[in-house]
């Protein structure tokens, strides 16, 4: 189904939008006359993006700076979404933890990372969903990862709550593609975001794709509603090695690679 085409009073909400592939998404939709309503936790900089996307494609471009690991903030921006006529949900939002659970893991931090990456991401769709199926018209890119393709020790919890959001997006693509509604999951491998850190900045450069790459990759599968993309030929093969490998083998090789003894 083609997406919906950009009106006033029908945004393009983007969570995660302050950074990385949420605020290059963001741009990408500016760019094709979608108004944007951005969300994310630093009111400023949410603020400058905001303005940075006015100056160049000359759109609405508002803000709503929240904590989605607060479960009462976050209820406020549910309550939004689903009194509003929202035209693509981008659930972008997330962060990654990392180290040995014999280690010292800030188990609140665990919590949270759950919280933002799976509880709110499914309680923002579920909340913008309804209106997009009443007018038979509307988008819902996910962000997951190849990282929720298989175990990934070290980066436990992370992969465990991508693993939620690959099964989610794909599901969700089948169960709604006759009525009106694309559904895509974007899992990408690395990103050059301010959130990797580790291990992974040693990686090869050819494992590596841009924001502004994962961006035009991720709007344009919604736009064909490509069940999942990858953005790079190197994070495809990723994914399928990801996928067919045995399950004891891919663990044993990423926890050497994420730096396991």
């Amino acid at each position: 189904m083609p997406l919906p085409p950009p009106a006033q009073g029908q945004p393009a909400v983007i969570t995660g939008a302050s950074q990385g592939i949420g605020k290059a998404i963001a741009f990408e939709l500016a760019a094709l006359g979608y108004p944007v309503l951005l969300v994310a936790r630093r009111a400023d900089v949410l603020a400058e993006v905001a303005e940075q996307i006015r100056a160049r494609h000359g759109v609405e471009a508002q803000t709503w700076p929240v904590d989605l690991t607060d479960r009462d903030a976050r209820q406020k921006l549910v309550d939004k979404l689903a009194e509003t006529d929202v035209s693509i949900l981008v659930s972008n939002a997330g962060f990654v933890t990392a180290g040995l659970w014999q280690g010292k893991l800030d188990l609140a931090q665990e919590r949270a990372e759950v919280e933002l990456n799976v509880a709110a991401a499914y309680d923002l769709v579920l909340a913008a969903l309804p209106r997009m199926l009443a007018r038979r018209s509307g988008g819902v890119i996910v962000t997951g990862s190849i990282a929720g393709n298989g175990p990934v020790p070290i980066t436990t919890t992370y992969s465990a709550t991508k693993a939620f959001l690959n099964t989610f997006a794909e599901a969700l693509h089948f169960d709604v593609r006759n009525r009106g509604v694309n559904v895509t999951l974007l899992a990408p491998g690395i990103v050059r975001t301010e959130l990797v850190a580790g291990p992974l900045t040693k990686s090869p450069a050819f494992l590596w794709a841009s924001a502004e790459q994962t961006a035009r990759a991720a709007v344009e599968g919604l736009r064909r509603n490509t069940l999942r993309v990858a953005p790079t030929a190197a994070h495809k093969v990723q994914s399928a090695l990801a996928n067919y490998l045995p399950r004891p083998l891919y663990a044993k090789i990423m926890y050497r690679f994420y730096g396991g003894k």
